[in-house]
């Protein structure tokens, strides 16, 4: 007949996981983990500031644009072309005579 089993690495598990170590380990993780936690939050506001400056400079960029192509129209208007035409005293051609091909522009 045999007797209860015993088991050779039952010695070796005990001490590998000792209540100790296994608290020490898990206290480290956990400050670890709170360390990491803080790191990332940080990380986050700060992109999240960096992200609302760039929102804001985006905005007026497109405020600024907005301007710059009224500005562009007004000065391409007809009226206002006509109006610094008038000022250069530049008066309206009636009839239009178009060079072609055979006749000589310039002369080397």
């Amino acid at each position: 007949m045999r007797g209860p089993k015993s088991n050779p690495l039952s010695g070796n598990l005990s001490s590998f996981f000792d209540i100790g170590k296994l608290r020490s380990l898990l206290i480290f993780t956990s400050i670890v983990s709170v360390f990491v936690y803080l790191f990332v939050v940080n990380n986050s506001a700060t992109l999240g500031i960096a992200i609302s400056e760039y929102q804001r400079n985006i905005y007026e960029l497109q405020e600024q644009n907005r301007g710059l192509q009224l500005q562009i129209t007004n000065l391409m208007s007809i009226s206002r072309i006509e109006g610094m035409a008038n000022e250069l005293n530049m008066v309206q051609v009636d009839h239009y005579s178009y060079i072609g091909g055979d006749t000589v522009v310039a002369v080397k």
